[in-house]
């Protein structure tokens, strides 16, 4: 086969082109992303290896099942692959994160340090020991402007990764090529199928990978004696409730509350001090200002003066319009033009204008 079999777009066919006759070394999940990811590489004439990432057997990524796939994929293209066992540093930096933020009352993105510290950080380092450029299936588009790298949307809205990957940094977008960035899902799959990939028609997982049945009854399990029970307040302080431990709650959750049916309540703040856990109306859980900290600068460095853009404080979220307003280096005020809902501690916040993303950090 050849990339003209495929009718790419002229931003992937010279993003391809760039890497001809380098060798690339891609983080192949088992997944059809990763897969399309190396087939094209190929193509386009990369000497092309293949890293998987190995974490618990019964993962719902990174799994023994996607070993194999990952494995069936190497194997049909003739490349390399190696499996990367990375069970520690996911133990300490995804799983004890999500438990440790839950446990203080924060909103945990597992993704995020998961991002950071495995597949853009471990995996990659040893990737760039081997290769000249590291590349993955994130949707996600890259551009050198005046000597530093823009972050862009991806063209499929409903697959683009860049709120869940704005934390990553120059360094990163140096050597990392993301080739599947200009096209759909649609598209992918169908060079899957052409291709005749053995993973071209496998689904997707969307939940968080390392928990097996939902987010209540795997804290549960792993906080076994730790949680203790406290009251149900409104925004009045009137007590409508018990509930079974703060970390098993997050801000905007309506369900499993316990509460009186006959309104719609939602969780508003996490008590810590208190054991408290506050609930109130739809209408009473929107700000219109907030702190972000530790600030990434993404497609821009450090301003000294505010930041017009768009605000997206969680994956899938519609942008909404806001000034970020530089405290410190590491620090911005955010003030929203229209209120913002259900914002929670511990939330990443991605600032773009457009399809650019300017600058994300965490909110406090």
């Amino acid at each position: 086969m050849k990339l003209t079999d495929f009718d790419l777009p002229i931003e992937t066919i010279k993003l391809l082109n760039s890497v001809k006759g380098k060798t690339v070394g891609v983080g192949l999940s088992g997944g059809v992303d990763s897969s399309v990811t190396a087939l094209l590489l190929q193509l386009a004439g990369a000497t092309v290896k293949a890293y998987t990432l190995q974490t618990f057997p019964n993962s719902k990524c990174c799994s023994l099942s996607d070993l194999a796939d990952a494995n069936a994929v190497a194997t049909q293209l003739g490349i390399e692959l190696q499996a990367i066992n990375v069970r520690d540093i996911f133990q300490d930096n995804v799983v004890d994160y999500f438990i440790n933020k839950s446990v203080i009352g924060e909103t945990p993105n597992p993704c995020v340090p998961c991002n950071i510290m495995i597949k853009f950080g471990q995996l990659m380092n040893l990737v760039l020991k081997e290769c000249d450029y590291y590349a993955t299936g994130h949707y996600l588009i890259k551009e050198k402007v005046n000597d530093r790298w823009h972050l862009y949307k991806s063209i499929d809205q409903n697959k683009d990764q860049s709120y869940v990957l704005s934390m990553l940094n120059q360094k990163v977008f140096d050597k990392t090529i993301f080739p599947i960035g200009s096209l759909n899902k649609i598209k992918v799959k169908q060079i899957a199928g052409l291709a005749k990939l053995p993973v071209h028609n496998k689904s997707e997982s969307q939940d968080l990978c390392f928990i097996e049945t939902n987010k209540t009854d795997y804290l549960k399990c792993h906080l076994k004696g730790k949680l203790i029970h406290g009251d149900i307040i409104d925004t009045k302080g009137n007590i409508l409730g018990k509930h079974n431990g703060l970390a098993l709650y997050s801000v905007g959750q309506r369900k499993g509350l316990g509460v009186n049916k006959e309104t719609a309540y939602y969780v508003k703040e996490i008590n810590l001090k208190n054991n408290q856990l506050v609930i109130g109306k739809r209408d009473e859980l929107y700000s219109n200002e907030f702190i972000i900290e530790n600030v990434n600068w993404v497609s821009i460095t450090n301003p000294e003066t505010k930041i017009e853009g768009e605000i997206v404080i969680r994956n899938r979220m519609h942008p909404q319009k806001c000034e970020a307003i530089p405290i410190s280096n590491n620090k911005l005020k955010i003030v929203m033009q229209e209120p913002v809902w259900a914002l929670a501690h511990g939330q990443l916040a991605s600032i773009r204008k457009g399809r650019e993303i300017l600058v994300s950090g965490w909110i406090v």
